[in-house]
């Protein structure tokens, strides 16, 4: 039963929509998301029909999606998630704080050049954490020391010197992202 496990790993989410799969750059960032809802709605009908509440359901679920290097369009991506979960749980009556969204890195934006990874690595994890990503994996883009080493300092430089954990939400305001995440939420729920 969801309900004793969730008392036993409080912090653990049990169901994962899994979206890496629908990402394939940022030409099709609406049919990523729109698949991505639509496999959250199946599985919260599914579960539902067993007889498992949607608020149970809701706290016990995430999202797991790759992240390109398109900066403003994946923090968008990310904030559209966010409303668009929200707008479902809603149609269920469930009240939920937050969406809990695990953030990886897509494979295909890594390459032979270790330099570009590197800045490439910390523009996705900026992204990520504008967005709202509840957990990100920097992936090394080469199994080496030195790639180990610069995927573990990105996180550091960004929660210790650039103190990005200590904003609430840096990108409120601005009207470009803004203006991408409206229209991405806008053009996704009119095809759910």
């Amino acid at each position: 039963d969801l309900k004793n496990w969730e008392t036993v790993f409080p912090f653990f989410k049990f169901i994962t929509i899994d979206g890496k799969p629908n990402w394939k750059g940022k030409e099709s960032i609406v049919e990523e998301l729109t698949a991505t809802i639509k496999e959250g709605i199946e599985v919260l009908d599914q579960l539902t029909e067993e007889g498992i509440d949607a608020k149970t359901i809701a706290d016990n679920l995430q999202f797991s999606i790759n992240i390109g290097t398109s900066y403003f369009i994946e923090i968008a991506k990310l904030r559209a998630l966010h409303l668009l979960w929200a707008n479902v749980l809603k149609a269920y009556k469930v009240d939920v704080d937050t969406v809990k969204i695990d953030v990886a890195f897509a494979p295909q934006t890594q390459d032979e050049n270790p330099n570009k990874n590197m800045i490439s690595a910390t523009t996705m994890a900026m992204a990520a954490h504008i967005g709202g990503a509840s957990r990100l994996t920097v992936t090394p883009s080469h199994d080496n020391a030195f790639g180990k080493r610069i995927a573990r300092n990105v996180q550091h430089l960004l929660k210790m010197e650039s103190h990005f954990g200590k904003v609430n939400d840096p990108s409120a305001g601005s009207y470009y992202i803004e203006t991408l995440t409206r229209k991405m939420v806008e053009i996704v729920w009119g095809n759910l």
